[in-house]
């Protein structure tokens, strides 16, 4: 009777700690997104303030940038480079939000979704331009904390270079 008393509270701690583990994952995930939601919410004042430093700062060293109608820009400097011409154009203005964050299972990997909008100045013209489209971002863990590695834009089909 021992034996069999024993064997059903053992089961019975194993089912409740399996019914609790996905409520330390669903924690940590829910942590982590709503992290990737502050990194965000963070670059949208860093680009209010082009602070150029702070916004490079969220790549890794290897990251990749692709903009509609730009060549990707591959690694830091790269990127630095791009987002150095962005915040000297007065007329800049970049605003996004996320819509959707999804984290990897293995808690190193994560993507952001979201959309845009944009106002800038043609190089060409120098006359005023705006572009609303979505974007993709994927980050990973580096050194505890999330860089991005992937930064995707896509123009929407209405904001092929339009002007203001």
């Amino acid at each position: 009777m021992k034996n069999r008393f024993f064997k059903l509270r053992f089961t019975a701690l194993l089912v409740l700690l399996a019914a609790l583990a996905p409520a330390r994952d669903a924690g940590k995930h829910a942590a982590e997104t709503q992290a990737i939601k502050d990194i965000e919410s963070r670059w949208n004042h860093e680009f209010e303030a082009r602070d150029l430093e702070k916004m490079a700062g969220h790549y890794s060293d290897d990251a990749i940038v692709m903009s509609p109608g730009m060549a990707p820009s591959k690694g830091k400097d790269a990127i630095r480079a791009m987002l150095k011409a962005m915040v000297e154009d007065a007329g800049l203005s970049l605003k996004f939000q996320t819509v959707r964050v999804e984290i990897g299972d293995s808690g190193d990997m994560a993507s952001s979704q979201g959309t845009y909008t944009m106002k800038a100045t043609d190089p060409a013209t120098k006359k005023p331009i705006s572009s609303t489209g979505s974007y993709v971002t994927v980050y990973k863990k580096v050194g505890g904390e999330w860089k991005a590695v992937f930064d995707i834009a896509s123009a929407g089909p209405d904001s092929a270079g339009g002007q203001e």
